[in-house]
């Protein structure tokens, strides 16, 4: 379990690096500001919480009972794709014209 923490820690710091530099380099010409701006906190908050997830991949390898270290890693990994991804979705809704609303 440990080695899956440390693998989706390291699989979404370098996504969220990938979409840093996209977002930084040819988002600015494509999005409005506020848009811009919702894009980079959830690319902040992915890298931030990749890196407790590589963290806490430590921890479950050292600990004797890791059970609710898991559920920690596990709430991180479904957390990074829930709240970044709807940050995204946020961020891409001038160029889709995607409704929240529906949801």
């Amino acid at each position: 379990m440990a080695r899956k923490f440390a693998l989706l820690g390291i699989i979404f710091a370098g996504i969220a690096i990938a979409l840093g530099a996209f977002g930084a380099h040819s988002l600015k010409s494509i999005l409005p500001a506020e848009s811009l701006t919702i894009f980079e906190t959830g690319v902040r908050y992915q890298f931030m919480h990749s890196i407790a997830l590589i963290i806490l991949s430590l921890f479950v390898s050292k600990d004797s009972n890791p059970s609710s270290l898991k559920k920690v890693g596990n709430l991180f990994w479904i957390g990074i794709i829930l709240f970044s991804g709807s940050l995204y979705g946020l961020a891409f809704q001038p160029l889709f014209q995607f409704s929240y609303q529906m949801i």
